[in-house]
């Protein structure tokens, strides 16, 4: 399973789509929390996470990932051009 943490829809659809068009089984979620929520019922394959969020910071949620499954591959991504940490 793939868990998607983006909170603009239209790039969770578009993600969604291409994955489940491609096979793949894709988990949503619009929020960090949601996200937070998710990786509490279920380990993920691979996790796909923006950076930014109305509700903190995608990569404080990156820390706790591999804190929680260190052998899951995490790709931040971002529509902020110019975001470098």
């Amino acid at each position: 399973m793939i868990l998607l943490i983006e909170d603009e829809e239209i790039l969770r659809f578009s993600f969604t789509t291409f994955l489940v068009e491609a096979g793949y089984q894709v988990t949503e979620a619009d929020s960090l929390a949601m996200g937070r929520k998710m990786l509490r019922r279920e380990e993920p394959e691979l996790v796909l996470c923006d950076i930014l969020f109305p509700d903190g910071n995608g990569i404080e949620l990156l820390e706790q990932i591999h804190q929680q499954y260190p052998d899951c591959p995490v790709i931040m991504i971002t529509g902020q051009s110019g975001y470098c940490w």
